[in-house]
């Protein structure tokens, strides 16, 4: 996710790069109280055409959520009748017709804390769909990048060459057992 302290539109460039939920945990000072956050999820093909759901934790912060620019929910009350977020929704419906799949999808949280206990908690956000969820936790493009070339190096381990890794397993159990058979015992004394 990325956060900015002035408006959601500001050019990308603007925008801090931060691991979430880790950075809720001690919220970025906003301008007015007010902070931006914004982050990209991927949903899988399979759920097109069906409606999604989408967690954003409550907070001891006003905030509100938007998916590719709209309004789907939110939480607490900004000024000048500011109210804490605890206690208010968390899972807010996206229309299937809102959705992207020929690029990420948007979401964006406007946050507004005003001497708040603390930031989001635990939880970064998960977008639901029928039988599956995508949590936008951490620095997603660097783990998907990861991923990518870990699916290499696991086919390429020894770990994933069944023969081979039995082979090698073998030797030492071999090795093993000709070493213990080869060491000189002593009698045991009563």
């Amino acid at each position: 996710m990325a956060t900015a302290n002035i408006a959601a539109a500001q050019a990308p460039a603007d925008w801090k790069a931060v691991k979430v939920p880790e950075v809720w945990k001690n919220p970025l000072a906003g301008i007015d109280n007010l902070s931006w956050y914004r982050g990209f999820v991927k949903a899988p093909d399979a759920w097109k055409g069906k409606e999604l759901e989408l967690f954003v934790e409550p907070t001891d912060a006003a905030h509100e959520v938007f998916f590719n620019g709209k309004k789907v929910g939110g939480a607490g009350e900004f000024p000048p009748f500011f109210r804490s977020g605890l206690g208010g929704a968390e899972r807010f419906f996206v229309a299937a017709d809102a959705v992207r799949y020929d690029a990420p999808n948007v979401v964006a949280i406007r946050v507004y804390s005003l001497e708040a206990r603390s930031g989001f908690n635990i939880a970064a956000p998960v977008l639901f769909g029928e039988k599956e969820a995508v949590r936008m936790a951490g620095d997603t493009f660097r783990r998907n990048k990861f991923r990518t070339v870990l699916r290499d190096r696991m086919l390429n381990s020894p770990l994933t060459d069944g023969p081979r890794f039995s082979q090698a397993l073998e030797s030492i159990y071999r090795q093993v057992w000709t070493d213990y058979c080869h060491t000189p015992t002593t009698a045991a004394t009563p």
